[in-house]
């Protein structure tokens, strides 16, 4: 296997923008010069895995210090981690995950005419990115999706796996401990009930994947061009309160105000899926009652779960169900934050990832 810089196929200059983007009060007409610095220095690599397919990451920091392995939510990609300055004390390694960015598309193909994925069946190449630069024990936090992958890699690599802290993750609705619907219910989003018969074959299920089909089909691929950000900032990154779909969260003005976390953002989510059905893929991994493949009780070392109070997309219920199963997990409430906006606390959450403690954020709760 081998490690080598991205050809130039890899990141591209930013796009200028089409139009500004709707940030209040002030619009936004051009990527934040202090991401673009940043991002500047951030240098893509690739990883050609055993199996053919590639990983493609970028790390920051010594290799001699602890690992940290950053996984991003659903359709963004790696660049959701570039971190405002270097984290003193951290070999960060953050990664494109299957399907996102310039690692590898998901394989053609969807349930029932092939098996529904689960976390399991891709944590290997997780593992052997770490290999092959080195890393042995290792810690993991990853937002929304990938605080999915991180559950499931701790559980499942509990020996290497010496810390980790999911960010507005999920939770898996089949799990043994889930026995009832009710309890099943509050580990779904709002009105996502549906979606637990994705890797289904009867025709409730075909009608929804078709629906999730259209919902995720609009990667883009040219990354050069802006592919809509002024529309797509409002509608992707501002999820409304739940049960209140005529008001933004309190918490997106602050987000507004903030241009590196936007243009962060948009950078991200450009380099986001890289196949049609990915996104579709990845909520069947999430919702089938293939289940994650992996148990979170497994998991043996410290594990600090995330989630804002104004999250409208994870319910609550789900970072309250791992905190119960999870042996001493704890859970850290973060007070007006919400499924974006707690990601303005990742530099913080990473080093005390570090530390083998919960982030002492403001405004915030520990149970």
């Amino acid at each position: 296997m081998s490690v080598a810089p991205q050809p130039p196929a890899g990141l591209v200059d930013l796009p200028a923008f089409k139009k500004p983007i709707p940030t209040v009060p002030t619009p936004l007409t051009a990527f934040d010069p202090a991401y673009v610095e940043r991002r500047k220095q951030i240098t893509e690599q690739i990883l050609q895995l055993k199996n053919g397919r590639q990983l493609a990451f970028f790390t920051e920091g010594s290799p001699a210090d602890p690992a940290v392995l950053c996984l991003h939510s659903l359709g963004q990609s790696k660049l959701e981690w570039i971190m405002r300055k270097p984290l003193p004390g951290v070999y960060l390694i953050a990664v494109d995950r299957q399907g996102h960015g310039n690692s590898s598309p998901y394989p053609p193909g969807l349930p029932p005419s092939t098996p529904a994925r689960k976390f399991s069946d891709d944590a290997d190449e997780y593992v052997e990115l770490l290999d092959s630069l080195g890393v042995n024990e290792f810690r993991v936090t990853g937002s929304s999706m990938g605080g999915c992958f991180t559950i499931a890699l701790a559980a499942l690599f509990p020996e290497r796996c010496v810390g980790c802290a999911p960010v507005s993750g999920l939770a898996d609705p089949w799990h043994s401990s889930v026995t009832t619907d009710a309890e099943r219910k509050a580990l779904c989003a709002e009105g996502s009930m549906a979606l637990l018969t994705l890797a289904d074959s009867g025709c409730k299920s075909w009608m929804m994947r078709k629906v999730m089909l259209a919902v995720f089909s609009t990667a883009p691929k040219d990354k050069s061009v802006d592919p809509g950000f002024a529309k797509q900032y409002p509608t992707y990154f501002k999820a409304n309160q739940r049960n209140n779909h005529k008001t933004y969260g309190p918490d997106f003005a602050l987000m507004d105000s903030d241009p590196y976390l936007v243009s962060q953002l948009l950078d991200a989510h450009n380099y986001g899926l890289n196949c049609a059905h990915g996104g579709l893929l990845e909520l069947i991994r999430c919702y089938g009652q293939q289940g994650w493949g992996c148990d979170p009780t497994n998991i043996k070392n410290p594990c600090f779960i995330y989630q804002g109070t104004l999250d409208a997309e994870t319910p609550i219920g789900c970072p309250e169900h791992n905190r119960r199963i999870i042996p001493g997990a704890q859970l850290v409430r973060v007070n007006n934050k919400g499924h974006s906006t707690i990601l303005l606390h990742k530099e913080e959450i990473v080093l005390a990832l570090v530390q083998g403690k919960p982030a002492a954020i403001e405004n915030s709760s520990v149970e």
